[in-house]
């Protein structure tokens, strides 16, 4: 049952992915779904779902690229806590070390 909700799922990405026209050099610079490129409203609301895509030059390539990042997908930065508490497990580990070594 897994399986058949998973192959149907792909493929109703796949034809809602066949329905985005190519990006290329006739459309580079033109956001998907088109109906953000006639009103900024549009364009704001599919913005902050995440779903605005813009036709952009990707190292000689055309691609659709998304404008905007959801903070979860960003790397996290260690707090001071959690590198204090490292570098406390590291002397530790060092300093057994240099203990048990004659």
């Amino acid at each position: 049952m897994r399986y058949a909700a998973a192959i149907l799922l792909l493929s109703a990405i796949a034809v809602a992915e066949e329905q985005k026209p190519a990006c290329n050099a006739a459309n580079h610079g033109r956001f998907w779904p088109e109906e953000a490129n006639n009103s900024a409203q549009a364009a704001h609301q599919l913005s902050h779902s995440g779903e605005l895509e813009m036709c952009s030059v990707v190292v000689w390539k055309y691609q659709w690229r998304k404008l905007t990042v959801n903070v979860r997908d960003l790397p996290r930065k260690k707090s001071a806590r959690d590198a204090r508490a490292e570098s406390r497990k590291a002397s530790a580990a060092v300093a057994s070390q240099a203990v048990t070594e004659p």
